[in-house]
């Protein structure tokens, strides 16, 4: 454990490598929880956590605007740099959800981990209407985060469709009544033609 945390210390202020000094005084807090090199750990960790937050910004932000492919590699990078930043693995599960079902899931359980597994973040993915119909994601949802949620969850994806349908045919009327205006002027500049 000692090593550890010397070789931590040798990766963040000699080397200048702080992702890596930071994997390193996490492997040491596993194994040390509730003795001194696990609180120093913590301690050196706290210390870091702004210099670490930044980067996994910085890696969070490369992920944006690029494909899902691309973007998977910057969030991995991310997550090594501080992985209780939460948007990480809301991003990652909406590529997920556009891909297979054990890629989603897996995707969901880290949401889970880091308590992001919430409707709220969950109606934001794309397809999520369509992974509802799935039962065996909903039966997995619902182990994970309990009937009421998925319950409020299938709530807000309905009242989602209500308006996505309401805009429609609004849309329709507006178009039917701009074609009806069209035709009586095109009569009237026919009418007066001839």
């Amino acid at each position: 454990l000692e090593l550890g945390l010397w070789a931590a210390n040798i990766y963040a202020n000699r080397l200048g490598q702080p992702v890596d000094a930071a994997r390193v005084l996490r492997q040491v807090r596993r194994a040390a929880q509730g003795n001194s090199a696990g609180d120093l750990a913590d301690k050196e960790l706290e210390k870091m956590s702004g210099t670490l937050r930044q980067i996994a910004k910085e890696h969070y932000k490369a992920s944006l605007g690029v494909s899902c492919e691309k973007a998977l590699a910057s969030l991995k990078q991310a997550e090594d740099a501080d992985p209780s930043f939460g948007d990480i693995y809301e991003t990652r599960a909406y590529c997920a959800a556009q891909g297979d079902f054990e890629n989603f899931q897996s995707a969901i359980k880290d949401l889970a981990k880091n308590n992001l597994a919430k409707p709220e973040v969950l109606i934001k993915l794309p397809q999520m209407s369509k992974w509802m119909m799935n039962t065996g994601f909903t039966e997995f949802l619902t182990d994970l985060m309990g009937k009421a949620q998925v319950d409020r969850l299938n709530g807000m994806i309905a009242e989602r469709w209500e308006s996505y349908n309401k805009h429609l045919a609004q849309y329709k009327d507006d178009v039917a009544k701009y074609d009806m205006r069209v035709a009586q002027r095109t009569e009237i500049l026919n009418q007066r033609n001839i």
